[in-house]
């Protein structure tokens, strides 16, 4: 009797305990179709070139070397993606703002991943509704001002995370 009320109340203790929500994506076994080479860009990392000329992530980066997204990968990063801007709006809501909520529906992606010597593979991916030519898709575009017609978000594929949205100010 005694070995049955137990369970009981851990049954009861284990249904109430409330969880904190987490902050990965699930794991991801299906491959992604090749992206949209009209909306996606897939850069090549360079850590001899200037890509980031006013934010840390060159030193962030530093030795990190160019990694080549398998399907798989990609498919991660839209799952992230979409959990990073649902996160977002979610945080602003409980903020009190009362602008429109993200929508990366329509932008142009830049997609910058690396893996650190460390054996962590990251992804910077740069929003832009706005690419009046080409050179999106062969150099990082950075923008001062832009409020959310331009954003980026860095992603940890190794972690199944997210470190950081950064949404541009507007002027």
């Amino acid at each position: 009797m005694r070995y049955c009320c137990g369970l009981v109340i851990l049954g009861v203790i284990a249904a109430c305990r409330a969880e904190k929500p987490a902050l990965t994506a699930p794991v991801t076994t299906e491959a992604a179709p090749p992206p949209d080479q009209d909306t996606v860009a897939i850069l090549s990392y360079d850590k001899t070139n200037e890509y980031f000329y006013w934010d840390d992530r060159k030193a962030r980066f530093g030795d990190a070397t160019h990694l080549e997204l398998t399907p798989r990968d990609l498919a991660l990063v839209d799952s992230l993606l979409r959990q990073s801007v649902a996160a977002w709006n979610a945080y602003q809501r409980q903020h009190g703002y009362t602008g429109p909520p993200l929508n990366p529906n329509g932008y142009k992606r830049q997609l910058l991943a690396v893996v650190t010597p460390a054996g962590e593979k990251l992804v910077w991916v740069n929003w832009l509704c706005e690419a009046s030519d080409t050179r999106w898709k062969q150099t990082v575009i950075q923008v001062s001002d832009g409020g959310d017609c331009y954003f980026n978000v860095q992603l940890n594929l190794s972690r199944r995370s997210w470190e950081e949205v950064s949404v541009n100010s507007s002027a």
